[in-house]
């Protein structure tokens, strides 16, 4: 089921503020580790 970025982005924009909430706060750690992964094979 992969999607294109802008399915994603659609969906993102028809979620309950509830799981709004939720999809932020895996975001924000899901793009922690990726820079923190970046940072460390440099």
């Amino acid at each position: 089921m992969v999607k294109t970025v802008e399915e994603i982005e659609e969906a993102i924009t028809h979620l309950p503020e509830k799981n709004l909430m939720q999809f932020r706060s895996w975001y924000e750690k899901f793009d922690a580790q990726a820079w923190n992964r970046q940072i460390e094979s440099k």
